[in-house]
């Protein structure tokens, strides 16, 4: 009885630490590539590396990109993005030649270069990118284009699987939530039907319908029909990543094992949901507990489910997706009930079901599973469902964004992710033009300076730095850190001997801005055409056109969350065009002006 009540109360604080985190996730998804020459086929002996942000929009109809390279034998001669599995060479699917400046390019993938067909592949891990150099032609530096996620395994637990099989009407499901860092597995087993009492539980290495020795005993964390823990997975990782790892649940009348299941992995964006009665609003007492598998599909059109139950008051009669955060109740969004089973709720929402609106709040986290039966119809058991998607961040870094401006040719890009229990922060910085002595994260919002909060230089070399920031480490990362980043008040900031305060550094915005704009359009084309000041601004903010070619343009201001605010037509030339923006309330902005000719893009401070 001790040992299972500590295990239900970690349980619960593990359900807990999900739940307040929900706040931070968005409908935005970002990828990135990492880029070095190991990943060419044949791998190239390089110290370039590289690493590009691809943001995908809440419509999933645009992909906004930037990129920086440092290192390179020579001048770039060209880029592409190809589809190709890791380690495989394919066709180009994408030429960016035409969007690099210098080292860096910012531009947008959209209409038929990101049909849903193509989104699929770059969701499944299946596009890279690749810089080509005249010293190595066919590619010097490449990257695979991967979502920042965890990683989910699955076990789907029962006699047949074991070895030899049993006979048991038994059944049940585990998730295995790996981070990204590889450090960490969190695993959930919840099961229905043994023929008694669970008596040990444990990791096995084995491929399917092999027996394998216990390389992990989770035992002393069973509590009644489920198994809640978290590992560190370091001995067992690669087995894990090929497959070779089942657990095994064990009971007095099957002491070789009653049920077990292979963890494995698809290609599919994963969420799950632990359905207790403390979530219900108001909560229920019950020891009646839940685990739900949820898989969205890689074209984005269908979702499929899987829940276990046990213990319930009675019978399920109901089972629904609701809208509503954690604590709120919320109306019935797609309806399970005839998919229940016994203790088991199998099924497949998709067609009219899966509109932009319904992925928009599964993937913010805005989703809750409500199982009822005839004791509790308005609910016993409610679980909310939570992706494995990390929130994504992004940062151009130039000298324009230090207090003061510093003046310099140098640039970089920065990715950021933080997964859903805000628990470590995922970074990767590459900077070309510089030789920084110093590269740190920063407390405060664009255009102002604040104390650096984390010490990124001991990862920084041959100007990059890929690394985490976890809870674990000496400057531990909080749920306060976590909150900077979210409300855009973090900055990455690289220092250099000629420039100690800082040299270039950038904004790392949450998502990040991104127009509608057709592809083969260079966001900032027209820099040498355009001028913008005062930054940041009061009252009016002045445009200037330098050039009779970008005469005609459409200046428009948009918010962070990219909704248009002002437009206005600039057609004067070699004179200040003034937009008034006093009335707008203080923050950021950012200005896109677009002509016939091309588009430049700038964010900007009303203050």
């Amino acid at each position: 009885m001790k040992k299972t009540t500590k295990s239900v109360l970690v349980l619960i604080g593990l359900a807990i630490s999900i739940n307040a985190s929900a706040a931070h996730l968005r409908d935005q998804i970002l990828l990135s590539a990492r880029m070095n020459g190991s990943q060419e086929v044949p791998a190239v002996t390089t110290n370039a590396v590289g690493v590009t942000a691809f943001s995908l929009n809440a419509t999933h109809d645009t992909l906004c990109v930037k990129m920086t390279v440092t290192g390179l034998s020579g001048a770039i001669t060209g880029a592409h993005i190809h589809m190709g599995a890791t380690g495989v060479s394919g066709p180009v699917l994408f030429d960016l030649t035409s969007f690099i400046s210098g080292t860096s390019a910012t531009f947008n993938i959209t209409g038929n270069d990101l049909t849903p067909a193509l989104l699929s592949e770059y969701l499944r891990g299946n596009m890279y990118l690749n810089v080509h150099t005249s010293a190595n032609p066919n590619g010097e530096i490449r990257g695979q284009i991967i979502p920042e996620t965890d990683m989910q395994f699955i076990a789907d637990l029962n006699g047949a699987q074991e070895t030899p099989a049993v006979v048991t009407n038994a059944f049940g499901i585990g998730t295995f939530a790996l981070s990204k860092h590889q450090g960490k597995l969190l695993i959930r087993i919840v099961v229905d039907g043994l023929s008694g009492t669970i008596m040990g539980a444990h990791l096995h290495m084995g491929a399917i319908g092999v027996s394998g020795p216990v390389v992990v005993d989770l035992t002393p964390n069973i509590a009644g029909n489920t198994v809640i823990a978290s590992i560190d997975p370091t001995t067992i990782l690669a087995d894990l990543l090929s497959g070779n790892i089942y657990i095994n649940l064990h009971t007095t009348a099957n002491p070789n094992g009653e049920i077990r299941g292979q963890l494995l992995k698809d290609n599919k964006i994963a969420f799950d949901a632990l359905l207790n009665g403390a979530q219900e609003v108001p909560a229920v007492t019950t020891t009646a507990i839940g685990l739900a598998n949820l898989k969205l599909n890689t074209t984005l059109d269908t979702l499929t489910y899987d829940i276990v139950l046990n213990g319930l008051a009675g019978q399920a009669t109901g089972a629904h997706i609701h809208m509503g955060a954690v604590g709120v109740s919320g109306g019935v969004i797609y309806d399970m009930s005839s998919d229940i089973n016994g203790n088991r709720i199998t099924g497949i929402a998709t067609g009219a079901a899966i509109t932009n609106s319904f992925l928009s709040d599964l993937l913010k986290g805005n989703f809750y599973v409500n199982v009822h039966n005839n004791a509790n119809p308005n609910g016993e058991i409610r679980g909310q469902i939570y992706r494995l998607l990390r929130e994504g961040y992004s940062a151009i870094i130039d000298g324009s964004q230090e207090i003061p401006a510093v003046t310099t040719s140098a640039m970089g890009t920065a990715v950021v992710s933080v997964d859903r229990n805000q628990t470590d922060l995922h970074f990767m910085i590459v900077a070309d033009g510089l030789n920084a002595n110093g590269v740190h994260f920063h407390n405060d919002a664009e255009g102002q300076s604040g104390p650096v909060i984390y010490d990124v230089t001991p990862s920084f070399v041959n100007n990059g730095a890929f690394g985490y920031w976890k809870s674990t480490d000496a400057t531990p990362f909080t749920i306060a850190n976590s909150l900077m980043f979210r409300n855009d008040s973090a900055y990455v900031n690289l220092h250099t001997v000629a420039n100690p305060n800082g040299e270039i550094r950038g904004q790392v915005e949450r998502g990040y801005y991104c127009y509608s704009s057709p592809t083969g359009i260079n966001e900032n084309n027209l820099a040498a055409d355009v001028s913008m000041f005062p930054n940041p601004v009061t009252n009016n903010l002045h445009i200037r056109i330098n050039s009779a070619q970008t005469k005609n343009a459409t200046a428009t201001i948009y918010n962070i969350i990219g909704s248009e605010i002002i437009s206005v037509t600039v057609n004067t030339i070699s004179v200040d065009n003034s937009i008034n923006v006093s009335s707008l309330v203080n923050g950021m902005y950012f200005i896109v002006i677009k002509s016939s000719y091309g588009s430049y893009a700038q964010h900007f401070i009303k203050e």
